[in-house]
């Protein structure tokens, strides 16, 4: 099920047709564009949402109405963060075409002006109806969770994930938050590579990735991985700063790592990579929201 906004000219002496669209999202960064939708999907924040397009414009059943045979399209069964980066596309894409807007289930037919709270309102409504009817069935699908606080921060660690690479340089490895399942358990985490200089979140869990801090001697050592607690690192870390920049992070930076460290990394025991599943930010759900709607039907 989707969240579905169609579009209407508020200037009918200002033609908008599918190859004016097609051409705007071919200048904005993120898109894979195409004849009949602009794909936007973000590497870093997992986010995705589509503008669907073709055809010809339709008069509406109002005199002078312009309907475009355009719509704005994002999914139910997501998190809130995926209308919080997909609006600001959506607000410049309606003032680029001076635009008036209708999400149909809301307000019918009626076109009106864009706001940014109607915009959540809507979605928020249809996407608590989505989990309310998932959550009704007889077998309801494996539900991943996190605090829409918590979730929101690693979101803008991620989103922003390339703007602070930029900032502090090449030198410090800036990783993405990842979320894992590992032995039944749910939680973020980070990937760290052999004690190599990096800007280390603070996030539940580490995944240790070993190309020389293999653990016994090196020879016929082959890479692998190991799954720790941040807590656990986290002695050894004390002497390196920390900032916040969306998520409270260490900054990891040396010549060459610690034998502390390197002590750390050679006595994990590694796992099997199998044993670690990475979930999608699109599968992993606001708790809030779901023990709402849970509470609410016992």
């Amino acid at each position: 099920m989707n969240y579905i906004i169609h579009f209407q000219s508020r200037n009918n002496s200002r033609p908008v047709n599918p190859q004016l669209v097609k051409e705007y999202f071919q200048e904005q960064a993120g898109y894979t564009v195409n004849n009949f939708q602009s794909l936007y999907s973000n590497e870093d924040s997992g986010v995705f949402f589509t503008f669907e397009y073709g055809g010809r414009m339709s008069g509406g059943n109002t005199p002078g109405q312009n309907i475009l045979p355009v719509f704005f399209n994002i999914n139910y069964g997501k998190p809130h963060v995926f209308v919080l980066e997909a609006e600001p596309h959506l607000a410049e894409f309606i003032r680029h075409f001076d635009l008036q807007v209708s999400d149909l289930s809301m307000r019918g037919s009626n076109y009106m002006d864009y706001n940014e709270l109607d915009f959540y309102h809507g979605w928020n409504a249809g996407n608590e109806a989505y989990y309310r009817e998932m959550l009704r069935s007889n077998n309801p699908k494996k539900l991943f969770t996190l605090p829409l606080r918590e979730m929101k921060n690693i979101w803008r660690w991620n989103f922003h994930v390339g703007e602070l690479q930029s900032e502090i340089g090449q030198q410090v490895f800036i990783p993405r938050v990842k979320f894992i399942e590992y032995r039944d358990v749910f939680s973020p985490a980070v990937i760290w590579t052999d004690g190599l200089p990096v800007a280390l979140p603070r996030v539940e869990r580490v995944i240790l990735y070993r190309r020389e801090l293999t653990s016994g001697l090196r020879f016929g050592k082959k890479e692998d991985i190991c799954v720790v607690n941040l807590s656990d690192i986290e002695p050894l870390l004390k002497d390196y700063p920390k900032s916040t920049e969306n998520l409270e992070y260490y900054t990891i930076i040396h010549t060459e790592p610690p034998k502390e460290i390197k002590r750390f990394f050679q006595t994990q025991k590694a796992v099997k990579s199998d044993d670690i599943q990475f979930i999608n930010l699109g599968d992993v759900h606001d708790l809030e929201l779901i023990e709402k709607i849970k509470s609410s039907n016992t």
